[in-house]
């Protein structure tokens, strides 16, 4: 029906199925790895893992691989594949995903550190009042770069959307 196709094309787009995807599988593995016993470990490796997709999915080299990949499919191969092989240019909802999820992330990674230096019964893992400095500092930018990127934000001032968003990246890296 005409609903219907309005609410899946108008809202659920492939940009938001993606987005939705990633931050739900990253929900799932918080909740497993928060009931785990390994958490610090690897909340720091998932916090890595979303940053690193975050940047690399619009590295120019990685955009252009996957059109690559996308002009091997066929004309013969059936039109479900090659429809969904043509939503690729909507892997923005992957980007955004990994960096909302990453700053979740990154939020219980200093919640777990900051706990760990408070009680900094040796041999904590956390024990060294520069690499908290330097955590929350990285958290900051983290969430400067997300609050930059709220559309409304980003469309008003777009600009200097772009330049915070790609200068707080790079910073990010040595950091």
């Amino acid at each position: 029906s005409h609903e219907t196709a309005r609410i899946r094309w108008g809202f659920f787009t492939t940009y938001r199925r993606l987005f939705s995807l990633v931050f739900i599988g990253n929900i799932v593995a918080l909740i497993i790895i928060l009931s785990s016993h390994r958490t610090l470990f690897a909340v720091v490796n998932a916090a890595a893992v979303n940053l690193a997709v975050t940047g690399l999915i619009r590295v120019p080299y990685v955009v252009n691989l996957f059109y690559m990949v996308i002009c091997l499919i066929p004309r013969t191969a059936p039109l479900s594949i090659r429809h969904a092989a043509a939503e690729m240019p909507h892997f923005g909802g992957v980007h955004s995903g990994c960096g909302i999820a990453s700053l979740l992330w990154y939020i219980v990674l200093c919640v777990l550190a900051t706990r760990d230096y408070a009680l900094s019964a040796p041999p904590a893992l956390v024990h060294n009042t520069a690499l908290i400095v330097l955590m929350y500092l990285i958290l900051c930018l983290i969430l400067f770069i997300v609050i930059a990127a709220y559309p409304a934000l980003r469309f008003k001032y777009h600009d200097r959307f772009e330049l915070t968003h790609r200068f707080s990246s790079w910073l990010l890296v040595p950091l």
